[in-house]
């Protein structure tokens, strides 16, 4: 600490007179750190279906690669710390010439998300918030990001979630809710009872968390689950049973997060992307 530089170059023990405006200087650091918001954007996948020479989060609509349209939507909502999670695979050249701006973590082994999170908690610790995003969702406005980061300070909650109603929901992790509307879990379709199954508010995958409590709380999730991933999804359920509120909004515009696992939905998504743009 003795030799941390400060913007004059002096150093936080400097001499006996500096020390008053050296503390203050300190505090100010520190209650940057606090207030920084990153973005974790989960980049790991291979895209088997997608049939394409390269990660599928590296696939270009509208002349932007899939991870740059979320990047970019992370940092108009506030975020000044990206962190891309990808796969061992991903070569230097695509990272260069990809994920310029990300800072790039590799998750080894394909353990689930919550496991993906995990391998970029050094990063956030010192962190206020997190956003959490997959990489293939282009379609999300920075508007919606920041209402949803905005929810969890003003309800002053661990996390919120960003839902959506469909009317077919199969596919997706179900919400459940108490009587007071508050998240108290999100179920798996395949770990999800028959009555689960008929709810129609299912998880985006977009999250906000504070970071302490997600980063104390990842390490205790399980795997004991149909696929034997560690899903992040545990992490909303241990908040809950610990008394902890979790909140969620529904998005208004459900092709704002329209993911991408089929060169259908790729074409879909480009669509969505290049009519906004005719709009502008």
């Amino acid at each position: 600490m003795e030799n941390t530089p400060l913007p004059d170059g002096e150093t936080l023990m400097g001499r006996r007179g500096n020390r008053r405006r050296n503390l203050y200087r300190m505090r100010e650091i520190v209650t940057m750190a606090a207030e920084r918001l990153a973005a974790v954007i989960l980049a790991a996948g291979k895209g088997v279906r997608m049939g394409a020479d390269r990660p599928k989060v590296l696939l270009e609509a509208c002349g932007r690669a899939l991870i740059g349209w979320v990047g970019d939507a992370a940092r108009r909502a506030g975020a000044d710390l990206l962190v891309a999670v990808i796969g061992p695979e991903m070569t230097a050249e695509e990272k260069r010439k990809y994920l310029d701006g990300f800072v790039c973590v590799v998750q080894k082994e394909r353990l689930g998300t919550g496991h993906a999170v995990l391998q970029a908690a050094p990063l956030i610790a010192d962190l206020e918030s997190v956003l959490v995003l997959c990489g293939d969702v282009p379609c999300l406005r920075p508007a919606t990001l920041r209402s949803l980061v905005s929810l969890r300070l003003k309800e002053d909650v661990p996390a919120a979630v960003l839902t959506m109603f469909l009317d077919d929901p199969a596919g997706y992790g179900r919400i459940l809710r108490n009587a007071n509307g508050d998240i108290t879990g999100i179920v798996e379709e395949r770990d999800a009872t028959e009555r689960e199954r008929q709810i129609r508010e299912v998880n985006s995958g977009t999250y906000v968390f504070r970071c302490r409590d997600l980063l104390e709380t990842l390490p205790r999730i399980g795997c004991d689950n149909a696929q034997g991933e560690y899903y992040l999804t545990e992490v909303v359920r241990f908040l809950a049973d610990e008394g902890k509120r979790v909140v969620g909004i529904a998005v208004d515009d459900v092709d704002e997060v329209r993911g991408v696992n089929t060169p259908e939905q790729l074409e879909a998504v480009r669509r969505i992307l290049a009519t906004r743009a005719a709009r502008k």
